[in-house]
């Protein structure tokens, strides 16, 4: 299912309006294009737009039979690394690449890992079958530069427990209902790196 467009008519504006159109036609064009099965729109106005792009671009009731291409990137276990590391810190939600994020990016890579290495996916550029070692290497290389990038600014951190948790998830070995609350005893155990009297308005 794809997202749903926000936009509304303009009623007294009509080139702002046909601008807030094309905006929703071209979002469900890519939607459409990009596999999914359905969309939703904040006004009924858009159903119009949104059934004719669907009925073009899916001719079939679904497209799970459609399979994208697979890749894992360091981007997936470093993200979930992050915003676990930060869940343990007690901090929701964090920057990463100048993008805030929380809970909601954790668990979408988390969830992936797992099921790529449950289904064995190949990659699409090496062909080379997504294996539990596989990630638990990239888990380990990401944890350890993450580490040495937060000891060089001086900060503590939580990466290495954030790893222990993730590593049996990632491997497919175990898959918690949710990782906020697999890696919620550490939140009312450990301490907050960050001194609290320190911070300025």
């Amino acid at each position: 299912m794809g997202g749903m467009a926000a936009q509304i008519p303009i009623k007294n504006d009509p080139e702002r309006n046909q601008i807030a159109m094309n905006k929703v036609e071209s979002d469900k064009l890519r939607e459409a294009t990009m596999n999914y099965d359905g969309t939703w729109v904040a006004h009924p106005a858009l159903a119009p737009i949104a059934n004719d792009v669907f009925n073009k671009h899916m001719i079939t009731p679904n497209q799970i039979h459609i399979i994208p291409p697979e890749n894992v990137s360091e981007s997936d276990l470093s993200n979930t690394l992050i915003e676990g590391e930060s869940w343990i810190r007690g901090l929701g939600c964090v920057p990463i690449n100048y993008l805030m994020e929380d809970a909601a990016t954790a668990e979408v890579s988390r969830l992936q890992l797992y099921s790529w290495v449950k289904h064995g996916v190949k990659l699409a550029d090496t062909n080379e079958k997504v294996t539990p070692d596989f990630v638990e290497n990239i888990l380990k290389e990401e944890t350890a530069k993450l580490v040495k990038e937060s000891q060089s600014k001086g900060t503590e951190n939580k990466f290495e427990i954030a790893a222990n948790y993730l590593k049996p998830e990632i491997r497919g070995e175990t898959l918690a209902e949710f990782l906020t609350t697999l890696i919620y005893d550490e939140i009312v155990t450990a301490s907050s790196p960050i001194d609290l009297t320190t911070l300025k308005d």
